[in-house]
């Protein structure tokens, strides 16, 4: 699934980013540029970081800081 149409930047490629610690948006925006742009995929990128197996247990940093 497409996250971020400005850059065409996928679900897989951002869950790779962040597979074994916790991201924040701020942190896929800086690796790949996803929410970069219009920020329209914000929303999504906070969903996909959410479900982090790293994140269990732990507070995850949303929003762009």
């Amino acid at each position: 699934m497409v996250v971020c149409h400005c850059k065409a930047i996928n679900a897989e490629f951002i869950t790779s980013l962040f597979a074994e610690k916790s991201f924040s948006v701020a942190d896929v925006t800086e690796q790949c540029g996803a929410g970069g742009d219009c920020g329209r995929c914000l929303d999504l990128i906070e969903c996909l970081l959410e479900q982090n197996p790293a994140a269990r247990g732990r507070q995850v940093a949303v929003g762009i800081s």
